[in-house]
């Protein structure tokens, strides 16, 4: 068996933002299955013409790949599309379709939208098996009439997880890990370290549209000398930077559709440090996280983090152990156990 990976990269500075198809390489590395990944950039040219580009290119790799058993695993609904046209015409063994986000309007023009979702469906319903990173993903599936057996709900995080000690924090530092862009909803954490400004600075690792904003209300508020920007870094340093400190924030902006059906990497990856987690009661992680009381679900107030912030330092070591327990009991690796197993089984 060959795995055959299609996936979009999202490449900012010079670094690869990582993904769910990341998680997927790394399990196809540990487990040792061959594998090629197969990486396009997100073009800003013709929404038609650049994703025919792309599904050309996948079909005419796969051809010249000499594979008996090739198993065909595309992330997202265009390179799903890619994954079903080879499938049908018999040149891959298996189709899987790895749904990463789901957002009911994920093009501004209502055309090239309703297409998507037309093509987002028919991939679903003809996948072998599809693959989605949250129980919210997998809900709307099962309403869509697709085959209950058939969906994989893989969250996502780290792919396997040891559950050190808590560390002893000196300081009790924030974190946010992000990409700045409008999906971040910054004023209320920038104005929340007014509050804790003797207390605590903040680490932002990222960039994007939304930084001069942050650092423009910073100046205002007068902290700007409690943030560190990192800018964006590789991912093992990122996760250094992360283990450094205490708390870890994440907020959503409820008005981009997709935020309601997400798994935030971040999330998990603060989770997988011991970090209990400050967050707005958006992605459906935030329940598990209320659930575990590995981290507190506020409304985005600077008062609501004010005030869980106090909470978790009070308590810190239960937090940091209820973070480790939810990262340990969700590792992607076990998830994903499930997945090739039943793959390796309809191949026999």
């Amino acid at each position: 068996m060959k795995v055959i990976l299609a996936a979009h990269v999202v490449i900012d500075k010079g670094y690869e933002n990582r993904g769910p198809a990341h998680i997927l390489e790394d399990y196809l590395i540990k487990n040792k299955i061959p594998y090629d990944f197969l990486k396009y950039p997100l073009l800003d040219f013709s929404f038609f013409l650049s994703h025919l580009l792309t599904i050309l290119r996948t079909i005419c790799f796969v051809f010249k790949d000499k594979s008996k058993e090739i198993v065909f695993i595309g992330v997202d609904p265009l390179n799903a599309l890619s994954g079903l046209i080879l499938r049908k015409i018999g040149k891959v063994s298996f189709f899987v379709f790895h749904t990463p986000d789901y957002s009911p309007k994920r093009f501004s023009n209502s055309i090239i939208n309703k297409i998507y979702h037309l093509i987002d469906i028919f991939c679903a319903k003809n996948a072998d098996l599809i693959i989605c990173v949250s129980e919210r993903i997998v809900e709307k599936r099962i309403s869509q009439g697709i085959n209950p057996k058939k969906v994989y709900w893989v969250p996502n995080s780290p792919l396997e997880f040891v559950m050190p000690e808590v560390t002893k924090k000196d300081r009790f530092d924030l974190v946010l890990l992000a990409n700045l862009g409008s999906a971040v909803a910054f004023t209320p954490f920038i104005e929340a370290l007014k509050i804790l400004k003797d207390r605590a600075n903040l680490v932002i690792i990222g960039s994007g549209k939304g930084e001069p904003l942050i650092r423009e209300k910073a100046a205002e508020l007068g902290v700007l000398g409690n943030i560190d920007f990192k800018g964006w870094l590789p991912y093992d340093k990122a996760i250094k930077e992360v283990r450094r400190v205490a708390i870890g924030l994440a907020f959503y902006d409820n008005r981009a559709s997709y935020t309601y059906y997400c798994d935030p990497v971040k999330v998990r990856d603060y989770l997988s440090c011991g970090l209990p987690v400050i967050m707005n009661d958006v992605p459906a992680v935030a329940e598990e996280i209320k659930a575990y009381r590995a981290g507190i679900a506020v409304e985005n107030t600077a008062e609501e983090i004010a005030r869980a912030y106090f909470e978790i330092i009070k308590n810190y070591g239960e937090y940091s152990r209820n973070a480790f327990k939810l990262a340990n009991d969700r590792h992607s690796g076990k998830y994903l156990d499930l997945v090739f197993a039943k793959i390796k089984e309809e191949l026999k």
